[in-house]
């Protein structure tokens, strides 16, 4: 993840409520939030003013510079109107005495005044804005806690919702230019490389997929938190599926010197019916896992047959490691949002805990239940067990049930390309015309 992500991953987590806590009211949460802004964003101050009426009344304030003037000015009332008619998240901006002071409105509450100085050299995040959204419902439902209108219940609710609602936002903003990135980078693939470049190509590669991994968690975790996710079932092939999740993997194994191996029950059909994505998701997300946190030894993950009623074939999944393990105390906290067993394994390992989080809601919602084993610095064993139909009407091939496709010709063929981001139209180009399509944008 890039610092600038980062940066607003953790100020949405500061804004989205306090992590430690201690904040149960306005001031507290200010208190707690604002400072996070200042360090973050290298601001030399910050400011929360809370709008009554035609008044703003400061709530927080940090830094030598007094604003007061500045509110009772023309200026400000200048400043807010131009922001409101363009948008709440975008901000306006006036200098003072060698200081450059950035308004953000924060919706229904007030306003929110970052102060840095000029000629600092550098800007504020692009994205900012699911980052005062957040702000701003925070600062709303705090207000609303002091007034004593709202109750722990509620507290709790309001912050989990604000924080999965800012990694929605974040997450479709990251997923367009990432997803550019790794369609150039399969092109760039197709190039002549030298060995350095192929070798560097591939980290490359890895760190794309690792982010894109962690996009999708954050944006499946939004979908079925909300309600609104719906499993898709259709024909797949169970061979193909495991062949795939070992060839994507094997890479990470080698680069680790780690020894990974797959095994499928023979007796399994080949042919099922299921969300073969969502299953894909899940296994993926267990095996990066277990060769992050396996430094020597092997990783090995199977398919076998647990039981079949008619047309419902009942399969056991496993995913078994010899890495550094949990502490059989912590292996429930693993599953919570956000969390990993120990806080520093983040910085050492990397990911933001939500992998395991959104592999055992999917399991859920396949009707199995995702289950760990596990010994300290000895290893660890994920499984799971679901049902999923027989396709009775695919008769598979040789050469199907190793997964060869054959895909049709788009040679000679006539593309209209409709896309107003700049980067997808190029991708898009790119892409169709390696095919040997004729395209027009």
């Amino acid at each position: 993840m890039s610092d600038q992500n980062q940066i607003l991953l953790e100020l949405a987590l500061s804004v989205a409520g306090s992590q430690n806590g201690t904040a149960t009211d306005l001031s507290g949460f200010l208190n707690y939030s604002i400072p996070i802004f200042i360090n973050r964003l290298e601001c030399s101050g910050a400011y929360v003013f809370r709008e009554t009426g035609a008044c703003f009344n400061a709530v927080y304030q940090s830094g030598e510079n007094d604003l007061e003037e500045f509110l009772l000015t023309n200026q400000k009332d200048g400043l807010i109107s131009q922001m409101r008619e363009s948008g709440s998240f975008n901000p306006g901006r006036f200098d003072k005495n060698g200081i450059q002071y950035y308004l953000y409105l924060l919706d229904k509450f007030g306003l929110l005044i970052l102060a840095r100085k000029s000629g600092s050299g550098h800007d504020f995040p692009v994205g900012l804005s699911p980052v005062i959204k957040s702000l701003a419902h925070s600062c709303c439902f705090y207000a609303n806690v002091t007034s004593g209108s709202i109750g722990e219940a509620e507290i709790a609710e309001s912050v989990h919702k604000a924080k999965t609602r800012f990694m929605s936002n974040i997450g479709h903003e990251i997923y367009t230019p990432l997803n550019v990135m790794i369609g150039m980078l399969r092109l760039l693939r197709e190039t002549r490389l030298d060995d350095h470049q192929s070798k560097l190509l591939i980290n490359v590669n890895a760190a794309s997929d690792n982010l894109l991994t962690l996009v999708n968690d954050i944006l499946d975790y939004r979908t079925i938190d909300s309600g609104r996710f719906e499993l898709k079932n259709a024909s797949f092939n169970i061979q193909d599926l495991l062949r795939r999740l070992f060839d994507a993997n094997e890479y990470k194994a080698d680069n680790k010197g780690i020894l990974i191996r797959y095994h499928i029950d023979s007796s399994i059909p080949a042919a099922l019916i299921g969300d073969y994505l969502r299953l894909l998701q899940i296994l993926n997300n267990l095996l990066d896992n277990a060769i992050k946190f396996t430094q020597e030894g092997r990783v090995d993950f199977s398919c076998t047959l647990a039981g079949i009623d008619g047309d419902i074939i009942r399969l056991l999944f496993s995913v078994e490691d010899t890495g550094i393990g949990i502490n059989p105390q912590n292996l429930d906290k693993i599953f919570n949002m956000f969390q990993q067993e120990d806080d520093s394994y983040s910085k050492t390992y990397g990911g933001i805990g939500l992998g395991l989080t959104v592999s055992m809601k999917l399991v859920n919602l396949m009707g199995g239940k995702l289950e760990a084993e596990s010994q300290k610095n000895k290893g660890s064993r994920f499984s799971f067990t679901i049902d999923l139909l027989r396709d009775l009407e695919v008769q598979l091939s040789d050469d199907e049930i190793k997964g060869i496709r054959e895909a049709p010709s788009l040679k000679g063929i006539r593309v209209l390309i409709v896309e107003d981001n700049e980067f997808n139209r190029y991708l898009t180009l790119a892409v169709l015309e390696s095919w040997g399509t004729i395209c027009a944008v």
